[in-house]
C-alpha cells in the first residue's frame, strides 16, 4: 500500500509564540523528501506534528484519504514510523526486543509475537545490517549502531510513511551513505520518506524533493534542482554559496558572508 502525505495549513503555537505557521505541502510515495533549514527553523517540530506527537494548533495532516490527526494511536502507528534524533530507551532491552517493539501496533492486547512477527523483525534487522547486534543490550551500543537498530524498529512497523529527524547525525561518511541508500531502496518500494537533513549536499545528492523551512514557514518546496539554488541556500543560512558540478550531480561550497573578527 502506498499513499501521499498532504499537510494542510499546519500551525503550532506554544506559550503564545508561533513555532510552525501555515505550513502546506505534499510528499509523494516512492520519493525521498528532504526537510532543510537552519537550527531552530522548526524542522523537528514539523515532523513531530506530522507524527502527532504534538497536537497542532490548527491544520490537518492526511495520508491518502486518512486524516492522521483523527486516527487512534494504534492505527497511526501502523501507518507512520518516526525516528527522532533523540530516540532512546533506558530499559534493559536487547536489540531484538527493541526492534520487536515495532510490532506492538500489530499485536492484540496481551498477545505474544507470532512466527510471522518474529520473521518481520529478523528481516528488519538483516535489512539494516544490524542482525549481528541482536543479543546486545541496546543501551550499550554506539550512536551509529543505535541508529541502525532504530531504523530496524521502524521497518518492523511496516509503515507507509517514514519520518526521520537527522538520521545521518553522528554517523561516519560510510554509515551516512549506507543509511541514505537504504532510504532510497525503501522509497523505491513505495514508501513516502521525509527526512530532516543538516547537510545540504546530502540533500542535493540523495533526495527527490526538498522543503526549505525558516522561522516555522516554508520558504520553498519542490524538485531538488528547482529548490536548491545558491540564492536559496545563501538566504537560508546567511552564507556565500557556490554551485559545483560532481559526477553525481550538483553540490555546494559555502563560506561565511561576514567572517567573525577577533
Amino acid at each position: 500500500m502506498t499513499a501521499e502525505l498532504s499537510v494542510e495549513g499546519l500551525s503550532f503555537h506554544r506559550d503564545g509564540r508561533s513555532i510552525i505557521e501555515d505550513v502546506t505541502f505534499t510528499a509523494p510515495p516512492g520519493a525521498i523528501t528532504a526537510l532543510i533549514g537552519p537550527n531552530a527553523a522548526g524542522k523537528s517540530t514539523l515532523l513531530q506534528l506530522i507524527a502527532h506527537l504534538d497536537a497542532p494548533t490548527r491544520g490537518q495532516v492526511y495520508l491518502g484519504d486518512k486524516n492522521l490527526t483523527a486516527l487512534t494511536q494504534r492505527d497511526r502507528a501502523k501507518a507512520v514510523a518516526f525516528i527522532d534524533q533523540h530516540s532512546a530507551t533506558d530499559q534493559p532491552l536487547t536489540v531484538q526486543e527493541t526492534v520487536m517493539l515495532g510490532r506492538t501496533p500489530h499485536l492484540g492486547r496481551l498477545t505474544a509475537p507470532s512466527v510471522d512477527d518474529r520473521q518481520v523483525v529478523k528481516d528488519a534487522l538483516e535489512r539494516t545490517g544490524a542482525q549481528y547486534l541482536s543479543h546486545r543490550d541496546f543501551t550499550e551500543l554506539s550512536g551509529g549502531e543505535r541508529q541502525r537498530v532504530l531504523l530496524a524498529r521502524a521497518l518492523a512497523q511496516q509503515p507507509i510513511l517514514l519520518l526521520l529527524d537527522e538520521p545521518t547525525n553522528h554517523l561516519d561518511p560510510r554509515a551516512q551513505l549506507q543509511t541514505l541508500a537504504l532510504l532510497r531502496a525503501l522509497a523505491s518500494e513505495g514508501l513516502a520518506v521525509i527526512t530532516a537533513l543538516h547537510d545540504i549536499n546530502l540533500a542535493a545528492l540523495h533526495a527527490d524533493r526538498v522543503i526549505a523551512i525558516a522561522d516555522g514557514r516554508i520558504m520553498a518546496a519542490g524538485e531538488v534542482a528547482a529548490v536548491l539554488t545558491p540564492a536559496l541556500i545563501s538566504s537560508l543560512y546567511d552564507v556565500d554559496v557556490q554551485a559545483l558540478s560532481s559526477k553525481d550531480g550538483t553540490v555546494f561550497s559555502y563560506s561565511l558572508s561576514s567572517p567573525l573578527k577577533d
